[in-house]
């Protein structure tokens, strides 16, 4: 519960500076991908925030 709050809070404020965000967007590597491994990579796996502004570039890193 605590963790959903805070991506809550780090939305609303990317929102705040114009970002367009997405929370917990669900992802898995591709099978044919050259790396995938079927013991690690068969469940799926979420990126908690994943934000987009229109006119900035380059990333905005944030560590767990």
């Amino acid at each position: 519960m605590k963790e959903d709050v805070l991506e809550q809070i780090v939305e609303d404020y990317l929102q705040f500076k114009g970002y367009f965000t997405a929370h917990n967007v669900r992802f898995r590597p591709a099978s044919e991908h050259p790396m995938f491994d079927r013991r690690q990579d068969s469940v799926r796996s979420d990126v908690d925030v994943v934000a987009f502004h229109p006119t900035k570039q380059g990333w905005i890193e944030s560590s767990s």
